[in-house]
C-alpha cells in the first residue's frame, strides 16, 4: 500500500494555540518520492496579524480581510489529512497548533503519525550551518521564493523531505540499521520512516560500495593518502613585474604593494644570511595572502614545507577553501596544504564505536550518534567541526573526541583507518601546514612537536600571536570545576567496585581505602581554603593579586590550611604512583570494555598531579613576570586561582621558535603611530627587521571619515547612540556594519530599534541574538539593506563583496574594559615595571583595533567606504590627534553634527552614481 505523506506548513498570529489563530494554511502530498498535489488558503484569523508577522511573511491583514474562518475549512482539512503522515518542519508547532484549532472548531482532533523534518535534516545533512528551512533551501538549492509564506514553505519541506527520503536511500544498510536502532527516540515516528528505508536496504541485500570501508558495522569514507606530485623539478621564481604577468595571467588585479610583498617575502627565505624575523606591515585588501602563498609555490615541498600560522579556525579554512584553490589555478607548482589542528577536534572511531555499545535513553546522545554515523559516510578527516554543532561542551564529546596516537591500540579493528594517523601521514606528503595561533604555541606543552623543523614559518595576523602565546602559557585551577571532576571519580569510578574483587592483593585494597580518603580530605581543604579567602574582609572585590609580600603576611591559621593542602595533594600523588603500578602488573585482569575506565582513572590521576604542581607554584614560587590572581566566581562562592606568565609572549623562549629557519610575522596592524616596534617589542625581538608596505589605495577620492561632534552630546550617552543610528540607518538603505564594544551597548541598541525597523521592513541582526557568527554574516551578504550589530570578531577578519559594505558605524573607540580578569592582570603588571598601563597598553590595542575596522571597508581600488565614529573622545579626548593617526594621510575627515552627517553622507555616495 502506498503511503501518502502530508507536508503541512501554517503561519500563525503567534505561538500560543489558545490566544492565536491560523491564517495561512498549505500542504503538499508526497506519494514515492514524488509530490502529488497540493493544496492552499488564507484563513481570517478573526485578529489582527502584527506589524512584525506581517513584515515576517509578507501577508497583511487586507489579504485575509475576506478570506475564510477556520470553522468554514476545518472539516476540509481533516478530510485531506486523515490518512496521511503528517510531516512538518518542527513538527511539535505545526502539529499541536492545528489540533487545537480543529478542536476549537469542533472537529476531532488529528491521531496521525508524524515526521520532523528538522530532525532529519540535522541526522541527514550533519554538516549544515543552520536547520532553518530558508537556510537549507539555499543550501540545497530548493526553489523557495516566498519564505514564511504557507504554500512556499509547504512546497519547499515537500522538497526537502524527498532530498531526505533520497539521501537514506543511499546509506549503506549497516549505518540505517544503526540507526533504525537509535531513532526509536525520536519525535513521533520520524525514526519509523529510517527503519522504512532499511527494510528496503535489507532486501535489495547489495553489496558495500566502493566508496565505503565497514568495519564493525560502521561505514566509513574510504581514504587514500595522495602522494606529493613533483610537477616541476625546479621553476625559477619570477621578480619582475613582467615575469609576474606570465604567470598570474591578468587573473588577479595588479598591485603595486602585493609584488613588492611577493618579492620580499621570497627574498627573506631564500638570501643567505638575512635577520630571521621579518615583521611585514601590509594594509587590509591590499592582497597579503596571495602575496605570501605565490612565492610559497615556488619553494615549499613536504620535506621543507611552509607552516602558516592564522588567527583562527575560521581564517584557516579560508585559507585552505577560497586561497589556495584560487593560487593553485595560476601558479607551476599547486601547493598541498593540510589543516592541522589540536587533537581534540579530531574523532576517536573506537572510542565513538564503544559509545554504540552503551545502552542509554538520553535522546541528545542518540541524536550526536546518528549525525556522526551519517558523516562518517562522508567525511575524511573526521574533523568534528565539520558539523558546526554551536558547542562540544556536552559530556558526550569528551568520550569520544581523540587523545593523541598515543593513546591508539594497534590491535583495534579502528587503527588503521584512524583519522589522526591519516591527518600525520598526509601532513608529511603536503607542502603547506596550516595551523592557528593556539596551536603553534601549544607546541612548548607538547610532549613531541607535532610541527616538523622547516626554512619557512609564516604568521599571519600576527598582532593575534602575543594574547594567544599569554593565554596558552596561563595555568589556572577553577575550584568549582575541579571538585567537581573529584566527585564524579568518586561517584562512578570503577576503582571502588574493583576494591571489592577478593583477587586483588591486600596492598591495592589498602591503597584504594586510603585514595578515598584522601579525595576527601582533598574536598574537604579545598573548601575550607575557599571560605577562608571568601570570607576575608581584603577579599571584598571579585579578584585580588597575591605578591610575596600579601603571601608572608598571612596568618597563622590559614597557613596550616595551605600547608594541609599540598601535603594532601603530595599524598595523593604518591598513592596514585602506586596504583598506577599496580595496574600495569596487572593489566591481563582487565577485560577491554574495562580500558576506557582505566583511561579516565589515569587522566585523573594527571590532574590531581597537575593540580598538585600548580598550587605549589601558586603558593611557594615567585618570578616577577608571573602574575599570581584569585578571583571568585560569587554564584557558587568557589575560587579560581591563575598564574599568568606575562613573559610567555617572547616567542625565543617557546620551542618551536628555533625549529624554524626563517620567520615572516605578517598582518595590516603592526606597528602603531608613534611606535613601530610596538610588535616586536611584545614578541621579544627587537632586532627584527621591519617592513612597512606603501598605501595601496587612493583614500582621498575611495574613502571618507566622520566624527560626531560634541555639540551633538547628550547627559545620556546611549540616548545619544541611539538616535545617531537611528539617524543614519533612515538615512542611508544600503548594508551598514555598527561596531560595539560591548555586548549589553549592542543589546540595549538593539532592543530600541529592531522594531521600529522591522516594521519597515528592515531587519537588524545582532551578535548573541540572531545565531552565529557565521550564519549572521550569510544573512547580511544575503541581502542589499541589512544592517548588522556587532562586537568582538566583527572588527576585523571580515572579507566581505566589494558591493556589500560602504557604510561602517563605530559606536565608542573600543578600548578593552581594564575590570576584565585578564585585562586587570596585565595592567598590574606594567605598573609593578613601572610602565603607564594606559600609554604603553591600552592605547596602542584601541588603536589597532579601530585601524582594523577601518579595513572592513576598502578592500580593493574600486571599493568606496565611510566611516562613521560617534565617541566625541575621538575629537575631544588629550590622545585624541594620535587616535587620528591609524587613519590614511590623504583620509578626509569631517566633524559636525546630525545634520552635518546627513550631509556628507549624501554628499560622499552620490559621488559614487556619478
Amino acid at each position: 500500500m502506498t503511503t501518502t505523506y502530508a507536508i503541512v506548513d501554517i503561519e500563525t498570529t503567534g505561538t500560543n494555540p489558545k490566544e492565536d489563530r491560523i491564517f495561512q494554511f498549505g500542504c503538499v502530498f508526497v506519494e514515492e518520492g514524488k509530490i502529488v498535489g497540493r493544496f492552499a488558503t488564507n484563513i481570517h484569523p478573526n485578529r489582527s496579524i502584527s506589524p512584525q508577522i506581517q513584515h515576517l511573511t509578507h501577508t497583511t491583514n487586507q489579504d485575509v480581510k475576506n478570506a475564510p474562518y477556520f470553522e468554514d475549512v476545518a472539516p476540509t482539512i481533516y478530510e485531506l489529512l486523515s490518512g496521511t503522515v503528517f510531516v512538518a518542519h518542527n513538527i511539535h508547532f505545526d502539529y499541536r497548533f492545528l489540533n487545537a484549532e480543529l478542536e476549537r472548531c469542533g472537529s476531532p482532533a488529528l491521531q496521525l503519525k508524524g515526521i520532523d523534518t528538522v530532525e532529519l535534516a540535522q541526522i541527514l545533512f550533519p554538516t549544515e550551518v543552520s536547520f532553518r528551512l530558508s537556510d537549507l533551501s539555499v543550501s540545497l538549492g530548493l526553489e523557495h521564493d516566498r519564505p514564511h509564506q504557507a504554500d512556499s514553505d509547504a512546497e519547499v519541506t515537500a522538497s526537502l523531505f524527498i532530498a531526505l527520503e533520497q539521501k537514506l536511500a543511499a546509506l549503506p544498510l549497516c549505518t540505517l540499521k544503526k540507526l533504525s536502532y537509535l531513532g526509536q527516540t525520536l519525535s513521533m515516528q520520524t525514526g519509523e520512516l529510517i527503519q522504512h528505508f532499511y527494510l528496503k536496504a535489507q532486501k535489495k541485500s547489495e553489496q558495500v560500495s566502493p566508496t565505503f570501508i565497514e568495519i564493525e558495522e560502521v561505514a566509513l569514507q574510504r581514504k587514500q593518502v595522495v602522494l606529493f606530485d613533483y610537477s616541476l623539478q625546479e621553476t625559477p621564481y619570477p621578480k619582475s613585474k613582467q615575469a609576474k604577468g606570465k604567470w598570474l595571467n591578468g587573473q588577479l588585479e595588479y598591485r603595486q604593494s602585493q609584488q613588492s610583498l611577493m618579492n620580499l617575502v621570497y627574498k627573506h627565505y631564500t638570501e643567505e644570511e638575512p635577520p630571521k624575523d621579518l615583521i611585514i606591515e601590509s594594509e587590509t585588501g591590499s592582497g597579503k595572502t596571495i602575496g605570501y602563498l605565490f612565492p610559497a609555490s615556488f619553494l615549499a615541498t613536504p620535506t621543507k614545507p611552509l607552516i602558516i600560522s592564522t588567527a583562527s579556525i575560521l581564517l584557516q579554512h579560508q585559507l585552505d577553501q577560497q586561497d589556495i584553490p584560487k593560487l593553485n589555478a595560476l601558479v607551476p607548482q599547486p601547493l598541498k596544504a593540510v589543516i592541522l589542528k589540536g587533537r581534540n577536534h579530531y574523532l576517536d572511531l573506537e572510542k565513538f564505536n564503544q559509545t554504540l555499545k552503551e545502552p542509554t535513553t538520553v535522546k541528545q546522545v542518540h541524536l550526536f550518534q546518528m549525525m556522526i554515523l551519517v558523516w562518517l559516510t562522508e567525511t575524511k578527516t573526521g574533523d568534528l567541526d565539520e558539523l558546526n554543532l554551536l558547542s562540544m561542551n556536552h559530556p558526550y564529546f569528551e568520550k569520544i573526541t581523540h587523545r593523541g596516537i598515543e593513546s591508539l591500540r594497534e590491535d583495534s579493528p579502528f587503527y588503521e583507518v584512524d583519522f589522526l594517523r591519516f591527518l600525520y601521514a598526509q601532513a608529511a606528503q603536503s607542502n603547506v601546514l596550516i595551523v592557528n595561533h593556539a596551536f603553534l604555541a601549544y607546541e612548548s606543552q607538547r610532549e613531541a612537536p607535532l610541527l616538523p623543523e622547516t626554512p619557512y614559518l609564516l604568521v599571519d595576523e600576527a598582532h593575534h600571536l602575543p594574547e594567544a602565546l599569554e593565554k596558552v602559557a596561563t595555568k589556572q585551577v577553577n575550584t568549582a570545576q575541579f571538585l567537581h571532576k573529584i566527585q564524579e571519580i568518586v561517584q562512578e569510578s570503577f576503582l571502588w567496585e574493583w576494591s571489592k574483587d577478593e583477587t586483588l592483593s591486600a596492598d591495592m585494597q589498602r591503597n584504594l581505602e586510603l585514595y578515598g580518603q584522601l579525595l576527601d580530605q582533598l574536598t574537604e581543604s579545598i573548601e575550607e581554603l575557599n571560605r577562608s579567602f571568601y570570607e576575608e574582609n581584603r577579599f571584598v572585590i571579585d579578584e585580588f593579586i597575591l605578591t610575596k609580600a600579601v603571601r608572608e603576611s598571612i596568618s597563622v591559621p590559614k597557613e596550616r590550611m595551605i600547608q594541609k593542602l599540598i601535603q594532601t595533594f603530595e599524598d595523593c600523588v604518591v598513592i596514585q604512583e602506586r596504583m598506577t603500578r599496580i595496574f600495569t602488573l596487572n593489566a591481563a585482569l582487565f577485560l577491554q570494555d574495562d580500558q576506557a575506565e582505566i583511561e579516565r582513572t589515569q587522566r585523573f590521576f594527571q590532574l590531581i598531579a597537575e593540580a598538585s604542581h600548580f598550587f605549589q607554584q601558586w603558593f611557594y614560587e615567585w618570578q616577577p613576570a608571573v602574575i599570581h590572581r584569585l578571583s571568585v566566581r560569587p554564584r557558587s562562592k568557589s575560587l579560581c586561582y591563575e598564574l599568568i606568565d606575562f613573559e610567555a609572549t617572547k616567542v625565543r623562549q617557546t620551542r618551536w621558535y628555533n625549529r624554524a629557519e626563517r620567520i615572516v610575522y605578517l598582518g595590516a596592524t603592526m606597528t602603531v603611530p608613534g611606535d613601530k616596534k610596538y610588535l616586536a617589542r611584545k614578541l621579544g625581538i627587537l632586532d627584527a627587521k621591519i617592513k612597512v608596505m606603501p598605501v595601496a589605495f587612493d583614500y582621498r577620492h575611495q574613502g571618507e571619515l566622520f566624527i560626531l561632534s560634541k555639540a551633538e552630546a547628550e547627559s545620556n550617552k546611549m540616548v545619544t547612540t541611539i538616535e545617531a543610528i537611528r539617524s543614519i540607518l533612515k538615512n542611508y538603505k544600503q548594508s551598514v556594519l555598527v561596531l560595539f564594544t560591548s555586548h549589553q551597548q549592542l543589546q540595549e541598541v538593539y532592543q530600541a530599534l529592531h522594531f521600529e525597523f522591522l516594521q519597515n521592513g528592515r531587519e537588524i541582526l545582532a551578535q548573541g541574538i540572531g545565531g552565529s557568527r557565521q550564519k549572521l554574516l550569510k544573512k547580511f551578504t544575503q541581502s542589499k539593506s541589512a544592517v548588522l550589530f556587532g562586537a568582538d570578531s566583527f572588527w576585523e577578519g571580515l572579507d566581505l563583496p566589494a558591493d556589500q559594505l560602504q557604510l561602517l558605524v563605530v559606536t565608542k573607540l573600543p578600548f578593552e574594559n581594564p575590570k576584565r580578569p585578564f585585562v586587570a592582570a596585565r595592567y598590574h603588571y606594567l605598573k609593578e615595571l613601572g610602565q603607564n598601563p594606559f600609554k604603553q597598553e591600552t592605547l596602542p590595542k584601541a588603536m589597532i583595533k579601530l585601524r582594523q575596522g577601518f579595513g572592513r571597508l576598502i578592500r580593493s581600488s574600486s571599493d568606496r567606504g565611510m566611516m562613521i565614529i560617534l565617541d566625541q573622545r575621538m575629537e575631544q579626548a588629550y590622545y585624541a590627534k594620535k587616535m587620528h593617526q591609524v587613519f590614511p594621510k590623504d583620509l578626509p575627515v569631517t566633524t559636525g553634527n546630525l545634520t552635518d552627517l546627513k550631509r556628507t553622507m549624501v554628499t560622499f555616495f552620490d559621488k559614487e552614481k556619478k
